[in-house]
């Protein structure tokens, strides 16, 4: 059995050069050292990361107890709140999931397509016909539309409030420097020099002051639906109210789980939806099939295949991360207890061997309606017991908003061909950028 291959420079040079480039980086570590190899980190254990579908496949089928979340995610604590769902194991994991599960399964998300399809139709209304960055009026939608559906906040106040604090969490973890530092701040998991020395820093005070924004809005609006006693508030905010005011969470549970909720609800699909909105730009020809299917029907076949290859080209969450607890054997590599498993989902999707011409966009790839599986090479929501909750809600959400768009607007470039490639690292996603701009036409 051998060990696993990877770069002998440094830990810090490393460290810096995955920082500055996180895909180019992982791209060329893959061509010189395989589908299995390892990055060292500062103070940390080294990194395995996996591109393989079948070995993760592999890796995937271990027992949770063997194969936790936390703490190989800690570095995304700062987004999404100490106590989220993201890094809690077992019993309670199983607890947040039965929660969410009425209000994001396939059934409900398929109840929620008119109330989706007539905000996308306010949210165009109010657009004009300006030259629009495809990223940021995309990701306003998917952020209105998330806190209506999910938590009930229409204030209009509340709404700018909301945005206004995305945006500086946005900009504040554009930088993957600023969110290692901050990780490091908040989790006693790290080595102690640099926990100390984030602290003594402190770096992480911009991160308080952000969050004591999010915490005073979300009591501000709990407050309010208290005071709304005649209002049947059915939502998944509820839920995690109720277990609140009964004592069965703590306030700081609330706030991360609300967080997680709402991020999750719209930032994967405004990755997405921006993606294919820039692709489509450059493709007439598939807007007009696209817009022909519409007129018959409510949905488009060529829409959901478009969508499903843009998440296999560009997944919005680029890799899942998993600590080992016990020695295993993967492929032909030995892999000891508390590595960190990086199983990177935007190089699986990418290997020659699973996808011919993997880097050319071909929706036909899904063409015969089937739902490829991790061994074949597709796992855009993550995979097995943790797998997003909220993918049939998110797919839905990005349908139901790019066909109100392309129902009665021709999308118009205005930035370069190479746009729909560019990628930025802002924490655990690839977004596009705010400056490709596009515009609609009215037919």
């Amino acid at each position: 059995m051998r060990t696993v291959p990877g770069s002998r420079l440094p830990r810090v040079i490393q460290f810096y050069r995955y920082g500055k480039d996180v895909p180019g980086y992982l791209t060329q570590q893959r061509e010189e050292f395989g589908p299995v190899f390892k990055i060292r980190m500062p103070f940390d254990e080294p990194y395995v990361i996996v591109c393989d579908p079948e070995l993760i496949d592999e890796v995937l089928k271990l027992d949770e107890e063997y194969l936790p979340a936390y703490p190989a995610n800690r570095w995304i604590k700062p987004l999404f709140g100490e106590e989220s769902i993201l890094f809690v194991n077992g019993q309670g994991h199983r607890t947040h999931r039965k929660i969410m599960k009425p209000h994001l399964s396939v059934e409900a998300s398929d109840q929620s397509r008119e109330r989706i399809r007539q905000q996308a139709e306010r949210y165009l209304n109010q657009s004009g016909v300006e030259p629009l960055s495809a990223y940021e009026w995309t990701l306003g939608f998917m952020l209105r539309s998330t806190l209506e559906n999910l938590i009930s906040m229409t204030d209009q106040d509340w709404l700018n409030r909301f945005e206004s604090i995305v945006l500086s969490a946005r900009k504040r973890y554009s930088s993957f420097y600023n969110l290692a530092l901050d990780a490091a701040a908040y989790s006693d998991d790290y080595h102690p020099l640099i926990t100390q020395w984030a602290r003594l820093n402190k770096h992480h005070i911009a991160r308080d002051e952000i969050a004591a924004q999010f915490h005073d809005l979300l009591r501000e609006h709990m407050n309010q639906r208290v005071n709304d006693a005649y209002v049947d508030h059915d939502d998944v905010f509820e839920k995690y109210a109720s277990r609140y005011q009964s004592g069965e969470i703590t306030e700081l549970e609330l706030m991360s789980s609300v967080m997680t909720l709402l991020i999750a609800g719209f930032d994967p699909p405004s990755i997405v939806a921006t993606r294919l909105l820039l692709i489509l730009s450059f493709k007439p020809e598939l807007q007009g099939t696209i817009r022909d299917e519409l007129s018959h029907s409510d949905s488009s076949a060529s829409l959901r295949q478009a969508i499903l290859e843009t998440l296999r080209l560009y997944p919005p969450l680029y890799a899942v991360t998993r600590t080992l607890k016990c020695d295993i054997k993967l492929g032909e590599y030995e892999i000891p207890a508390n590595t960190n498993l990086f199983l990177c989902v935007h190089l699986m999707q990418r290997e020659k061997d699973y996808w011919p011409d993997p880097l050319k966009f071909d929706p036909q790839r899904f063409a015969n309606g089937t739902l490829p599986g991790i061994r074949e090479g597709f796992m855009p929501f993550g995979g097995n017991k943790r797998a997003c909750p909220g993918r049939h809600y998110g797919v839905v959400k990005i349908e139901e908003y790019l066909s109100e768009i392309l129902r009665s607007n021709e999308v118009v470039p205005l930035c370069e061909s190479s746009a729909p490639d560019t990628i930025q690292c802002y924490g655990p996603v690839f977004t596009p950028r705010e400056q490709d701009l596009i515009q609609l036409k009215p037919l």
